[in-house]
């Protein structure tokens, strides 16, 4: 991977940002599942896609600016918020993600103009982290995993990023299961 600082071994993004504890102790309102991450990389369009993709019409980001196929695995607590729409999905060593629910829907996503893309010539980028999908029946239990996409924006913040074409998005098909 060559997003320096911006990719965490958590998650795909936001490793320099304040964070959720991985447990969920610090995860605002009621935990409602503790569930190991991991996803695939895949091209726009992909029909595991639909529904999902905030933005189909932005390019998949190139080679250069080092997305990995593979996220590597990560735990994630997802809670739910006062509100019967409220919820939050933390990780360890990064900015919750806020957002909306609606039935098993959940749709969260966190932004930052901090990224640094070491390989598009130290270019500043801004960054929108997007994850959104099915939390999978549990029966009377919380709920038993996650179906869904992350899908990692960048844009520049300030000008060309040197041999990386910004904007562009990195997209994930992702699962969750009780760890």
């Amino acid at each position: 991977m060559r997003l320096a600082p911006v990719l965490a071994p958590a998650l795909a993004a936001l490793a320099t940002l304040a964070a959720c504890d991985e447990g969920g102790a610090d995860c605002p309102g009621d935990e409602a599942a503790e569930l190991a991450f991991s996803g695939t990389r895949v091209p726009s369009g992909d029909p595991s896609l639909t529904g999902l993709d905030p933005d189909p019409s932005l390019p998949d980001c190139e080679a250069a600016v080092g997305h990995p196929d593979l996220l590597p695995s990560f735990p994630g607590t997802i809670s739910f918020g006062p509100s019967a729409q409220a919820v939050t999905l933390c990780r360890a060593g990064a900015r919750p993600m806020f957002g909306l629910r609606s039935g098993d829907r959940i749709d969260v996503e966190t932004a930052t103009d901090g990224a640094v893309l070491r390989d598009c010539g130290g270019c500043p980028a801004r960054l929108r982290l997007v994850a959104a999908g099915d939390l999978l029946p549990g029966g009377a239990a919380p709920p038993a995993g996650f179906d869904g996409a992350l899908v990692e924006i960048l844009s520049s913040a300030d000008g060309p990023c040197g041999a990386c074409v910004l904007p562009c998005a990195a997209r994930y098909a992702i699962t969750g299961g009780v760890p």
